[in-house]
């Protein structure tokens, strides 16, 4: 056995033969595309049933987001007792999820007792029951809740920014409020649940140790449902971003607040554009991991913020790339200069091949735990469909991290960064002499 020689760092070597598992795909009796992962040793499976709608399509999303927390109260015959006694007994769980424009209900079981867990989600999918009186318990418990995350400054501050964003009226704009929520009424759980949950045709995902017991299981379950029959189901609403040729700064005053949250939002090109994975890292240099840019000078630095971070987002309605943080009221017009000058510093001094080396490393470090099991893999697949990405995405994901240099980085940040709109909310009580 040879001794490691403790005097010289060891060589780093570049990640390779990083490749993602294809998925298979087909349709069920009842018209449902399920797409297959076999994939892993260990004798469990993870089943999506996912809609391509969400809260932004549907008519009330409030009552879609309760939906959400009801659908497992009680099916069937059982209530939600004993669906809760029954995943517990077979090391089985559930969950149910609402997005812009995708709901979810997700089951993790054990593959020798799928069989038990199974058609629970087949009652759930064609019979909720909604109990009347846990209806008003969670209603309540919903709007309490969302009482208190509406007086956070960060929840201000990402309201304050959305309508920035998309404008006054569009979905994404609109907040949730407690009174929104107790104005809920039961039966508009009914509505969605007809119009959404059965109205709409799904794809399901089913990813894990599969075999033929395991698939004609499923078919069985989900291809008898009969999808889609519904009149007036919800359909996919987008209203595309207005186009920003100036910047903005609105500002949520809370006089109590000793801190300041603070969301820049710069208008970008979409995922499809061809610069998009570039702009990603280039962001991700910025500000999307502990040693970025932002995070060097504003938090190790000048000591403004515990944490501050940047990210690229890209929707239907338009795409941003977004920076967000907390600090002390009085630091908050300096958090935003050092924001500016970090940017252009990017785009007009390109980084060390050092720094570029920690940002590449980091990232393929990131994309590597994409393949650590087949959910997570599945997960990946998932969003390749939601926007339409063909099955290459992730090699041309590493590709173009591979090919990264620090003039490449300097330009993107040059071309869709330092020249864009800054849409800057504020949420909490910045010093007036400090805001200029």
């Amino acid at each position: 056995m040879t001794e490691p020689n403790r005097l010289h760092a060891p060589e780093i070597h570049r990640l390779g033969g990083m490749e993602l598992p294809p998925v298979g795909r087909m349709r069920l009796v009842n018209g449902v595309e399920l797409v297959t992962l076999d994939h892993g040793r260990q004798p469990v499976n993870r089943l999506t049933v996912s809609w391509p709608v969400g809260t932004a399509d549907a008519d009330c999303p409030d009552a879609l987001r309760l939906l959400r927390l009801m659908l497992c109260e009680g099916a069937g015959t059982r209530s939600g007792a004993d669906i809760a006694e029954l995943f517990e007994f077979n090391g089985a769980w559930i969950k149910v999820e609402t997005g812009r424009h995708v709901t979810s209900v997700t089951l993790h079981s054990l593959n020798k007792s799928v069989g038990e867990v199974l058609p629970v989600i087949g009652d759930l999918i064609t019979a909720p029951t909604f109990p009347a009186d846990t209806f008003l318990k969670i209603r309540e418990k919903e709007a309490s809740a969302c009482a208190l995350r509406r007086s956070k400054v960060e929840q201000k501050c990402a309201e304050l920014s959305n309508i920035q964003c998309f404008g006054r009226g569009n979905p994404l704009a609109l907040a949730q409020t407690p009174e929104s929520l107790r104005g809920v009424e039961k039966e508009r759980l009914d509505d969605v649940h007809r119009r959404l949950v059965l109205g709409t045709m799904p794809t399901v995902y089913l990813a894990g140790a599969l075999d033929d017991r395991l698939l004609a299981q499923v078919e069985a379950v989900i291809g008898r449902i009969g999808f889609g029959m519904a009149t007036a189901p919800v359909v996919r609403k987008v209203i595309t971003a207005p186009v920003k040729a100036t910047g903005e700064r609105d500002v949520t005053l809370d006089e109590n607040s000793m801190q300041t949250a603070i969301k820049i939002a710069l208008p970008t090109v979409n995922r499809h554009h061809p610069d998009y994975e570039l702009l990603r890292y280039t962001v991700f240099a910025l500000g999307g991991y502990f040693g970025s840019r932002l995070m060097a000078n504003i938090r190790e630095d000048k000591g403004y913020t515990y944490g501050i971070s940047a990210s690229l987002a890209s929707m239907p309605e338009g795409a941003f790339a977004g920076i967000s943080c907390q600090a002390d009221n009085s630091f908050a017009q300096a958090v935003i200069d050092e924001t500016e000058k970090e940017i252009n510093r990017l785009a007009s001094e390109p980084m060390t091949d050092d720094e570029l080396e920690i940002v590449r490393s980091t990232a393929i470090s990131g994309l590597t735990t994409m393949l650590d099991s087949p959910f997570s893999i599945m997960d990946y697949h998932q969003i390749l469909d939601m926007y339409g990405l063909p099955p290459t995405y992730y090699a041309h994901q590493l590709e173009v991290l591979q090919s990264l240099s620090p003039e490449m980085i300097t330009e993107c940040a040059a071309k869709h960064l330092a020249d864009a709109p800054r849409l800057v909310a504020l949420a909490g009580n910045p010093s007036a002499g400090q805001m200029g």
